[in-house]
């Protein structure tokens, strides 16, 4: 869901972008599992950590994959080409 924000609040920052642009190509290109080290200390400083005893896996957390591509497609509305 943090990546799901992220993405609305860059088109909103950029929504004077040019769609074609560079900006906004990359803003559209759509989402994966995984990321970068700045939105893990982003979500850590946010939430915190605990240990995995205390937290563990769910069944939605080891399954991302079809969440990631229902986002992709509804992200196609947006084509930018």
């Amino acid at each position: 869901m943090e990546k799901a924000n992220n993405f609305l609040e860059m088109v909103i920052e950029n929504a004077d972008a040019l769609l074609k642009g560079q900006l906004m190509q990359y803003v559209l290109r759509g989402m994966t599992d995984g990321g970068y080290w700045s939105e893990a200390v982003d979500l850590i400083e946010k939430y915190g950590v605990v240990p995995k005893q205390v937290q563990p896996e769910t069944y939605q957390s080891n399954h991302t994959d079809r969440f990631v591509a229902t986002l992709n497609r509804l992200r196609t509305g947006f084509d930018a080409s």
